[in-house]
């Protein structure tokens, strides 16, 4: 038995040897993506499941390996695309703060621009008052009076021009009465129109800031304030201007901001009925009412309309149907809204049907009381 055992060891070292080889012949093969049912049958009967199962062990650990190669790649491709979508973000966030400003600055222009044609007016009404007024006669009884001299008192009294004076000077102050009230009149606008600008330039510079004073106020003063702007701009167009406002309705919001809107709105209905084609009436109608909590105003014009096409293009920045226009306006108007937490919405059943602006806003409280102002 001891002489065979160095034969028999042998043969079994001889075997793990040819084993071994085999293997390491067989392992690329065993290591590839792809393997045959045949591939493995033959590694079994030739090498044994302890080789196979060290193939596939190396296997295994080959694919774990190139996974991990691959995860790392892209996770470096990811990190590369993670930091070019941020320089994307850092530039297109600079690029937004710059038409940020640009926009503003358009919006201040646009609004200011709105409240001096109401002012021009003015101005141009004052103007054209003192260059006709009546009371020019005034030196003329002032020359006559003089040149009688201490026989002024016969002169009223016994000479019919001298009788004539007395009615003339009070025809006179009648006249002065009218004139010092238009005049007056068209002050009050000229400094309402100037404090609106005031109010303009202060609420986007808040709005700069995001800082809006939410107060609450008489919506109908507001809508009063705004239509005022226009009142000698719609007298020459020949347009009429009715409001039916509820004055007792409260809004808790910024008051300047709704101002603004209301100023654009009507300006956009006046420019709407001076281009449009039809011969129907030429009219702008405010409401305003209390709806499910919000207070709500209405301005509708017997305008040009809007096609239906045009109305989810109304509020876009630029987007403009008046030759004359440049689509800052309503733009500005829907943004404002939003920014006092209120809502800016348009109607219109077509073109030469005219359009209904609806602004709504934080109610306060209120007491049904619809009066016609």
């Amino acid at each position: 038995m001891n002489d065979k055992r160095p034969g028999i060891f042998n043969f079994l070292i001889l075997t793990l040897l040819i084993c071994i080889g085999m293997g390491v012949a067989m392992l690329p093969l065993l290591t590839r993506d792809e393997q045959t049912p045949f591939h493995w049958m033959s590694a079994l009967l030739a090498l044994g499941p302890f080789t196979v199962i060290s193939a596939l062990l190396v296997r295994k650990e080959y694919q774990v390996r190139r996974l991990r190669n691959d995860l790392f790649h892209k996770k470096t491709q990811l990190q590369r695309s993670q930091n070019q979508l941020d320089q994307l973000k850092n530039q297109f966030d600079h690029a937004a703060r710059l038409a940020g400003v640009t926009e503003m600055a358009t919006g201040i222009l646009h609004n200011v621009g709105n409240v001096l044609n109401g002012v021009n007016v003015s101005v141009s009404q004052l103007n054209q008052s003192l260059r006709d007024s009546r009371l020019d006669a005034l030196g003329n009884i002032v020359d006559l009076m003089q040149q009688q001299g201490e026989n002024l008192p016969h002169f009223i009294s016994d000479d019919q021009r001298g009788k004539n004076l007395v009615e003339a000077l009070a025809q006179l102050d009648q006249i002065r009465q009218e004139e010092a009230q238009f005049l007056i009149t068209e002050l009050s606008e000229l400094s309402s129109g100037v404090h609106h600008m005031r109010n303009i330039i202060d609420m986007q510079q808040s709005s700069a800031k995001q800082v809006h004073q939410h107060e609450a106020f008489n919506v109908s003063e507001v809508i009063d304030d705004a239509a005022r702007l226009y009142t000698n701009a719609l007298e020459r167009l020949n347009i009429q201007l009715i409001m039916q406002c509820d004055d007792t309705l409260l809004a808790q919001t910024d008051r300047p901001s709704v101002m603004h809107i209301l100023v654009n709105l009507v300006s956009n209905a006046r420019n709407a009925i001076a281009e449009a084609k039809h011969d129907g009436p030429r009219q702008i109608t405010i409401t305003s009412a209390l709806v499910s909590n919000w207070v709500q105003i209405q301005v509708t014009d017997t305008g040009s309309g809007i096609a239906k096409e045009h109305l989810n293009l109304l509020f876009d920045y630029g987007f403009t149907t008046r030759q004359a226009g440049h689509g800052f306006g309503l733009h500005h108007s829907i943004n404002a809204a939003r920014e006092i937490g209120g809502t800016l919405t348009a109607s219109s059943q077509g073109l030469g049907t005219g359009a209904t602006f609806t602004l709504r806003l934080p109610a306060v409280s209120t007491v049904p009381n619809t009066i016609f102002c």
